[in-house]
């Protein structure tokens, strides 16, 4: 029992040994001689914050320079003063200058660290890498300047009094100006570093914003658009995008535009549509892009007419004519005018010219009493003036007329015009009999058929006195891409 107590004290002294060792190993090797923290140059003078060492006694600040940033660096001079953190360079001259610091304490066989290398130059440039603008305000994104004293980037802006620093930014390399004005006007801004001895870099380039903008006309339906180039990019710009969103709708691309370009006519607005035009400016040979401002408005124009369709002219039994047609129900008619033609569809003339009945329906009529469709076909036309004098026309249709007489062997021989439409296709012709038993269809004819011998019998009292008119079945072309069947009736000879 005795023996087996002693061995594990032994075993627990050897853990402390080992133990103790290994602490004591761990401790030198993470010992070490910290340098001054080098912050940076004015003029002549090095400046830095005291390091922090406790293996030993205080000897000196050292200062290493080369005019070489390779080297060989020699001992420029050493400071004793373990409070002091500067250093004069006598007889620095007007050449470049390399320097580092080491510490000087008295820890022997303890490593001893050098501080950053910095130079008598000023700080190198930061140059922006892009000017946005997002949610209503620029978003500026620069290149960490390469100078390792830069502590912080002043941001300038170009304003109507001149270029003044706007705010400082001592963390990342990006910054959101809430005081921009960029749906206004195209901002300017310009990014320098700034190291601790208020040294700061050259100004690069600046940056300029793209700010479109636009003028609506009402009458003419369409908002022309205007915009500066994106400035900045020593590449230049590749290419530019116009976006455009509807009523909150997902944004989608309307155009691509060269790189030169600042201008764009959109057409065919529509009234009350809320627009929204933004344009995306890409630098050449990379993927970078900046957004200009949107450009929004709610479209309040004169809605014009964009389907006008007279669809068919038909002959009444007394030799009225009535006419239909279709237009816009939201179009902003002043004027409605009826115009008609005796010669095909030359040398109209107008018939009435009234204001539409309000509010506008789909479907309208027109029945005309001062043509003769006896004496032969009639063409119509339907005209509308708009708020802006804007003349709209439909397309023409022109009634059939149909002829007959007796050719002294007992029959009636008929013949008939086509029924012209641009918009519509004739199936087929249907002639009709009116006579003492009363009115009978007795014949139908396909789309290029356009005569007839009825034979008759006046020993009979109702064969005597015979009339006939002809109906032509059409099909109609509608701008919504439907079709409709209407009929067209002649005239009664």
């Amino acid at each position: 029992m005795q023996q087996l107590v002693i061995m594990k004290g032994m075993n627990k002294l050897l853990l402390h040994i080992v133990f103790s060792l290994s602490f004591l190993v761990s401790t030198n090797l993470s010992a070490q001689i910290e340098a001054p923290e080098f912050l940076c140059v004015k003029s002549d003078t090095l400046f830095w914050n005291l390091p922090v060492n406790t293996c030993g006694p205080f000897v000196a600040y050292n200062v290493y320079a080369s005019d070489n940033i390779s080297g060989p660096y020699f001992l420029l001079g050493s400071v004793t003063d373990p409070t002091s953190t500067s250093f004069f360079h006598d007889n620095a001259g007007n050449q470049t200058w390399y320097y580092y610091l080491e510490s000087d304490f008295d820890c022997p066989g303890e490593p001893v660290l050098s501080s950053v290398i910095l130079d008598n130059l000023s700080p190198e440039a930061s140059p922006i890498l892009v000017a946005n603008v997002v949610n209503n305000i620029v978003q500026i994104e620069w290149q960490p300047s390469p100078s390792p004293e830069v502590i912080a980037y002043i941001i300038y802006r170009v304003t109507d009094i001149g270029t003044i620093p706007i705010d400082t930014v001592y963390s990342g390399n990006t910054y959101s100006d809430l005081s921009s004005n960029p749906n206004s006007q195209a901002e300017n801004y310009y990014v320098i570093g700034l190291d601790a001895c208020g040294n700061t870099s050259l100004l690069e380039s600046p940056h300029q914003t793209v700010f479109v903008n636009g003028e609506v006309s009402v009458c003419e339906q369409l908002v022309d658009l205007t915009w500066n180039l994106y400035e900045g990019w020593n590449s230049g710009i590749e290419k530019q995008e116009l976006w455009l969103q509807a009523n909150g709708s997902t944004a989608t691309l309307e155009a691509t535009l060269g790189s030169d370009e600042t201008a764009f006519t959109f057409e065919n607005l529509d009234d009350g549509i809320t627009y929204c035009f933004q344009i995306l400016s890409y630098q050449n040979g990379s993927s970078v892009f900046s957004n200009s401002n949107q450009f929004c408005f709610t479209a309040s124009i004169v809605q014009p007419v964009r389907n006008l369709v007279l669809k068919n002219a038909t002959v009444a039994p007394n030799n009225d004519i009535t006419i239909t047609w279709q237009w816009d129900t939201d179009a902003e008619i002043n004027t409605t005018q009826v115009l008609q033609s005796t010669s095909g569809n030359n040398g109209f003339n107008l018939v009435e010219s009234f204001p539409p009945n309000l509010p506008l329906v789909l479907e309208n009529t027109y029945n005309d009493v001062a043509s003769f469709p006896q004496d032969g076909p009639v063409s119509f036309q339907v005209h509308t003036i708009d708020n802006c004098d804007s003349l709209a026309i439909s397309n023409s249709v022109t009634t059939v007329f149909l002829t007959g007489t007796a050719d002294g062997n007992l029959n009636n021989l008929l013949s008939w015009t086509s029924y012209e439409t641009t918009i519509g296709t004739v199936n087929a012709y249907e002639l009709f009999r009116l006579d003492g038993s009363g009115e009978q269809s007795i014949a139908l004819f396909n789309a290029n058929e356009f005569d007839y011998k009825d034979p008759v019998d006046p020993m009979i009292q109702s064969e005597a006195n015979v009339c006939y008119y002809v109906v032509a079945e059409v099909l109609v072309d509608l701008p919504d891409g439907t079709q409709e069947l209407v009929y067209s009736r002649s005239n009664v000879v």
